[in-house]
């Protein structure tokens, strides 16, 4: 949260201070100032606290939709990870060594087939990187709250 309190703390601070100088055309007294200064930080520190708890609230949503999802019994969805490892791998086979070997020995059209696109290694290698930590965590008996959202496991289930 530092980086958004950085964020509207400088913002405030500039609304603050031109809030000020209008405030200091109409009050007069050094005893109304102090009393302005006081009802204005409340209520700023009243708005960045409604902020901070909106924040707060949308990562918990954001947490219970992930750990909801990676607690279900769905069969699909706890193999949905192996599954795209596994078809990526098959694209790879297929685009790089299937097919330039059919045309070589078939002597089928001899035109290179278009390398995959760098979306499909960004997502696929991501997708690899985090399931192969979660599987090496879950080998080596690691149960901490990162790797159970990883690898999709309950914190009562036994690993083995």
């Amino acid at each position: 949260m530092g980086l958004l309190t950085d964020i509207f703390s400088t913002g405030t601070s500039s609304l603050i201070s031109s809030v000020a100088k209008v405030a200091d055309q109409f009050i007069t007294t050094d005893e109304e100032r102090n009393a302005f200064k006081v009802q204005m930080a409340a209520l700023i520190q009243k708005r960045e606290s409604e902020i901070e708890q909106t924040l707060r609230s949308e990562q918990r949503a954001k947490q219970a939709i992930l750990s909801a999802e990676l607690n279900q019994d769905d069969k699909f969805t706890k193999r949905a990870r192996p599954m795209l490892v596994y078809f990526g791998l098959l694209m790879i086979a297929t685009n790089y060594m299937v097919f330039p070997i059919l045309s070589r020995f078939l002597d089928v059209s001899s035109t290179p087939l278009p390398s995959l696109p760098m979306e499909f290694w960004a997502g696929w290698s991501g997708i690899v990187a985090t399931w192969c930590i979660g599987r090496s965590a879950e080998k080596i008996g690691a149960t901490n709250k990162v790797t159970r959202l990883v690898t999709g496991k309950k914190s009562s289930e036994v690993v083995g």
